[in-house]
């Protein structure tokens, strides 16, 4: 627990410090006028800080930490003005995912303006944002559906639904789904490619991309703790999920591990998929979905976790972020989304 202590401390501070960490990016291929306005960019902009929120979250869950209940606070006060409307319009997939952690505050504080900002959140995918010919969110404007996009608004639509009764928020969320999992998931390995247009070409990008595979998982196994076990398309994204679990356990490394590039077997290690991944897996077991044998599984992706933390609490190893579909960076070290992802890891396994 002491290690988790520490992780989650560190998490709490970016929660609240609304800056985003650009240090291992491709500022080196930036023009300079472009990187300073994105050094200059708010951190709650950008879907980094949904990622602290939801460590957060499962920290408080398990311990109702004060310290990480202000934080969370600071970091969402911070964002809504005194009407309950979000300061920066929501106006891309990557700000809604913040959604998904606002509705767990909501539940707990009963502060009214939480109810609005989720609102808004809502009614922008439901309504504002433009559709795929198949009906999906695309995730920016070059209409690509990306397996990001999976992870950001799938589980905040399935968990409005199930918190405060929507079934088009559900029907939105299991949709971009299916549709995806239809397009682009590869049938032998069961991993999923990078992207596709609705309207053209599909499986673009990388197949098996390690943070792309974890946003993939997670986007399932969050959504599909939140469906009712009758609805149509239940037991089609209970299988994909599994189907996905089953080939992960197979690539996992010796040290719990999987590589940035999850099939190939000479790589480098991204530990923020192994924190995509082993949460994800670990909601598996906990839902009851999974067997006992994936246990296995968690236990050697936390001390895969555990190997790549600093005395401070602070984790390294994780691959930077991406540039765009197909545009994978070759830099790792300390990111704000894998602090995030392993508190929320950390604090699942932990609570027993």
């Amino acid at each position: 627990m002491e290690w988790l202590q520490a992780i989650a401390a560190i998490n709490n501070q970016e929660l609240i410090q609304h800056k985003y960490n650009f240090k291992n990016r491709f500022l080196d291929f930036i023009p300079t006028k472009i990187r300073n306005n994105h050094n200059h960019k708010t951190y709650d902009e950008r879907w980094p800080m949904a990622v602290n929120a939801l460590g957060a979250i499962w920290y408080h869950k398990l311990t109702s930490d004060e310290h990480t209940l202000i934080a969370l606070k600071q970091a969402y006060n911070y964002q809504i003005n005194q009407n309950g409307n979000w300061k920066k319009q929501i106006e891309s997939v990557p700000q809604a995912m913040k959604g998904y952690s606002l509705i767990y505050l909501d539940q707990i504080t009963q502060y009214p303006l939480y109810k609005i900002a989720i609102e808004e959140i809502l009614n922008t995918l439901l309504f504002t944002l433009p559709r795929e010919l198949d009906g999906c969110l695309p995730y920016n404007k070059m209409n690509q559906n990306l397996v990001d996009t999976l992870g950001m608004i799938c589980p905040f639509l399935a968990k409005y639904s199930s918190s405060y009764g929507n079934s088009n928020a559900l029907e939105l969320s299991l949709n971009q789904l299916k549709q995806f999992i239809e397009a682009n998931i590869d049938s032998d390995t069961h991993l999923p490619y990078h992207g596709y247009y609705a309207d053209g070409a599909k499986r673009l990008g990388m197949h098996g991309w390690g943070r792309g595979t974890g946003w993939y998982i997670l986007g399932l196994i969050d959504t599909i703790v939140e469906v009712p076990k009758n609805h149509p398309n239940y037991c089609f994204l209970v299988e994909s999920y599994i189907s996905a679990a089953n080939s992960l356990r197979k690539f996992q490394r010796e040290d719990g591990h999987w590589n940035w590039a999850i099939p190939l077997r000479v790589n480098k290690l991204d530990s923020s998929a192994t924190s995509f991944i082993g949460y994800s897996i670990l909601r598996g077991i906990k839902a009851g979905i999974l067997d006992n044998s994936f246990s296995t599984v968690t236990e050697k992706a936390i001390k895969g976790i555990i190997e790549v933390t600093h005395p401070n609490g602070l984790i390294d190893g994780s691959l930077s972020d991406c540039m765009g579909l197909g545009l994978y960076p070759n830099t790792f070290g300390p990111q704000p989304w894998l602090q995030g992802m392993a508190t929320a890891f950390g604090s699942l396994y932990f609570a027993n």
